[in-house]
């Protein structure tokens, strides 16, 4: 994809990247719909790691907001 700044932040939608000069639309198109099959992929695969740590965090949060008084 080369050294764009769509591409190189993680948190875009790969339908924001831009297709690269001298690249066939085809390819160009059947490359992001196999972007997007990993991304869905990766993150089916992920999302219990995911749960796990907002599952610590949330519960450390809500332990410390008791100790001081508050509910969350």
């Amino acid at each position: 994809w080369g050294n764009n700044d769509l591409t190189n932040n993680l948190f875009n939608d790969i339908r924001m990247f831009p297709k690269p000069k001298g690249m066939r639309w085809a390819t160009f198109d059947r490359k992001r719909a196999e972007l997007s099959a990993m991304e869905m992929a990766y993150w089916q695969a992920f999302s219990p790691v995911v749960d796990r740590i907002t599952g610590v965090i949330e519960r450390k949060t809500g332990k410390a907001a008791r100790g001081i008084g508050l509910t969350l």
